[in-house]
C-alpha cells in the first residue's frame, strides 16, 4: 500500500494533460477519447448488468472461485458462532459494557437513591428494577441492530467478491469511449471474471467479435447464461488453463485490441505479452491493469515499455496502454485522466 501511495504521488508530479502532448496521434486520442464528455446513456447496459449480477445468488453458491474462494468460504461460515475459547471474551466484555452503560444512565435519572434509604429495601429494589430494565432495553436494541446489519452483511460480502473483477463507472466510461474511438473488430479479453468488463467491451461496439478467456468453468457457465438473457451474441467464451487456451487463440488470429486483466506483476504477464505479439498488427492496442500496484508490477510495465516492438505507451496509473504504430517515434506518456 505504501508503495502504491508513493507511486501515485510520483504519477501526479510527472503526469500531463493534452497540453503537454506533442504527438498528433496521442493528442487526438486524449482529446477525442480520454477527455470526451459524458454521454447520458453511456453506462446504461453496464449498470443494468451490475444490478443483475448483484442479485445472482448462483454465483455465491460456487465454492471454487479462483482468487475469490477465501471470501466465499467466509460467506458460508456461521457469522456469530464462537470457534475458539478466547472468543468468549467478546460477549463478556459486551455484557460488562452494557452494565456500565446502564449504571451511567440510571445516574441521569433525577432521583437521589441515598435519600430513599429510610425506606429500607425499596430504593435498592427500584435501583435494580431500573438497572435491569435499561440493561434489557440496550441489549434488545443492540441485538436488533445486529440482526439488521447481518441481513446487509451478505450484500456487503457480495460487493467485496465482485470488487476484484469490477471497474468503476469512470473507468467503464473510459473503456467504452476507447472502444468507440478505436473501433476494433476483433477483441481478446484475458480474464473473464464476472463478465463486467466483457459487458463494457460488448456494449461499446456491438459488431465487434469478442473472445474472453477464464480458468474457472463454473463461473463462466453462469456468466454465459446471463449474457444470453442480455442478448450478447458476439461474445465467445473459452475456459481452461491459460497456458493451453492462449496458444489456441493466438494461433492464426489477429486481434485489434487485447485486454490483460488482473495484476501485472510477474513473469507470466510478460510471457503472455510476448505470446500476443504474434497476433497483433500495426494498429493493435494492448491494455494492462494495475501497472503500479507494487514494485513487481512496475518492473513488468517497464519491461513492456522497453520492448523493441512497442513504440508508444500511455500510463494512466491504473491502466497502461501499449501501441505498435511504426510511424510513431518511441515515446512514453503519463496522462492524468
Amino acid at each position: 500500500m505504501f508503495h502504491k501511495i508513493v507511486s501515485f504521488f510520483c504519477f501526479i508530479i510527472k503526469s500531463k494533460n493534452e497540453h503537454g502532448v506533442h504527438s498528433p496521434f496521442v493528442f487526438d486520442l486524449i482529446t477525442s477519447c480520454f477527455y470526451k464528455k459524458k454521454g447520458k446513456n453511456d453506462l446504461t447496459i453496464f449498470l443494468n448488468y451490475k444490478k443483475q449480477l448483484s442479485k445472482n445468488t448462483s454465483l455465491l453458491e460456487i465454492s471454487n472461485f479462483n482468487f475469490m474462494s477465501r471470501l466465499l468460504l467466509s460467506h458460508k461460515r456461521k457469522r456469530w458462532e464462537i470457534r475458539k475459547n478466547w472468543q468468549f471474551l467478546f460477549p463478556v466484555i459486551g455484557v460488562i459494557l452494557l452494565g456500565y452503560s446502564s449504571f451511567k444512565l440510571i445516574k441521569l435519572i433525577p432521583i437521589d437513591w441515598f435519600d430513599l434509604a429510610e425506606y429500607y429495601l425499596f430504593p435498592y429494589l427500584m435501583f435494580v428494577l431500573y438497572f435491569v430494565g435499561i440493561f434489557y432495553f440496550l441489549l434488545k436494541t443492540i441485538l436488533f441492530a445486529i440482526n439488521k446489519l447481518e441481513s446487509k452483511w451478505v450484500v456487503n460480502q457480495r460487493s467485496r467478491i465482485f470488487k476484484d473483477s469490477e471497474i468503476s463507472n469512470k473507468r467503464a466510461r473510459l473503456l467504452i469511449h476507447l472502444i468507440q474511438y478505436l473501433k476494433p473488430k476483433n477483441i481478446l479479453e484475458i480474464g473473464t471474471g464476472f463478465g463486467i468488463n466483457t459487458v463494457v467491451l460488448s456494449s461499446a461496439q456491438r459488431n465487434s467479435k469478442i473472445t474472453t478467456l477464464d480458468e474457472n468453468e463454473q463461473t463462466v457457465n453462469v456468466i454465459k447464461e446471463m449474457f444470453k438473457k442480455n442478448t450478447f451474441k458476439h461474445v465467445k467464451f473459452l475456459t481452461g488453463n491459460f497456458d493451453i487456451t492462449l496458444p489456441q487463440v493466438f494461433n492464426n488470429n489477429i486481434y485489434d485490441f487485447i485486454y490483460f486483466k488482473g495484476s501485472c506483476e510477474n513473469k507470466t504477464t510478460l510471457n503472455y505479452f510476448e505470446s500476443s505479439l504474434s497476433s497483433i498488427h500495426n494498429n493493435s492496442v494492448l491494455l494492462f491493469e494495475n501497472i503500479h500496484s507494487n514494485r513487481e508490477s512496475e518492473k513488468v510495465w517497464n519491461s513492456i515499455k522497453k520492448h523493441e516492438k512497442v513504440t508508444v505507451t500511455i500510463d494512466t496509473f491504473l491502466w497502461g496502454f501499449v501501441f505498435f504504430r511504426k510511424e510513431q517515434e518511441k515515446e512514453h506518456f503519463i496522462i492524468r485522466i
